[in-house]
């Protein structure tokens, strides 16, 4: 006998809190990063030549990041079932403004081929901020008079605007030994490169579980958790932790 209670279609509104995590240490990323500052520091003849000397956009290292915040958005989907199991479908779409950012700096002195002691502060910043997800997922679950336990699991896919930006501040002074003839310092900077890219999607999988609660004819809530793996947006991983309430209605 098929399950009356909650099959059909339905739909509702959401919202709730995430929990956001980005890895910035692909090779990948670290190649972008070091790019950038290279051809940074290749803009000045006097950090050129610190550059190809000693190779100090090498040093830079970008890591890991988390950041919390908030979601909103809505969902619609369909259930059928028998007896007290149901299985269903349903599409959910989240607005957030989750940014994630990794930053790193480093400082010291070297000496140059052209004996020069140069000192620079070479920092790096690299971000994704994400902006909307949405989720297509399976659901499983088992009628318990007003309650609807569930699980679930599907694709996903977000939308995130991706950053990365270097500055660097470079002062040398003369480190030839007498009796050369003293030549003036210098200093460059600060300078910065950025890269921005706007509207990257990236893709992977939602998986969850989560309760429905008929509170009248038509008219049910929900508590549910929800976990998102996503893909490379450029070269960055992002997974969010999700806690939501929502309202919803059976059409």
């Amino acid at each position: 006998m098929p399950a009356r209670g909650w099959t059909g279609f339905y739909g509702g509104v959401q919202a709730g809190g995430s929990i956001g995590s980005a890895d910035f240490t692909s090779g990948a990323e670290r190649g972008r990063v070091t790019g950038l500052a290279a051809g940074l520091l290749g803009n000045d003849p006097a950090t050129a030549r610190l550059e190809n000397d000693r190779h100090v956009s090498q040093l830079l290292r970008v890591g890991k990041a988390d950041t919390t915040g908030s979601h909103y958005g809505g969902f619609i989907g369909f259930n059928t079932g028998w007896d007290e199991g149901i299985l269903g479908f349903e599409i959910n779409y989240n607005f957030t403004s989750l940014g994630m950012t990794s930053a790193n700096s480093i400082h010291g002195t070297f000496l140059t081929s052209d004996k020069f002691s140069d000192t620079i502060t070479l920092s790096t910043a690299s971000t994704v901020l994400l902006r909307d997800y949405a989720t297509f997922r399976g659901r499983a679950g088992w009628e318990i008079g007003r309650f609807l336990p569930y699980v679930f699991a599907g694709f996903a896919a977000a939308r995130a605007d991706v950053s990365r930006s270097v500055t660097a501040m470079t002062t040398g002074i003369d480190a030839a030994p007498p009796p050369a003839i003293p030549r003036p310092p210098f200093s460059v900077g600060p300078t910065t490169a950025s890269e921005i890219r706007e509207n990257a999607f990236g893709f992977g999988y939602a998986a969850g579980i989560g309760v429905d609660v008929m509170l009248v004819s038509n008219l049910f809530m929900r508590a549910e958790w929800e976990y998102i793996g996503l893909g490379k947006f450029q070269d960055q991983t992002v997974h969010l932790s999700n806690v939501r309430a929502a309202l919803g209605m059976k059409f």
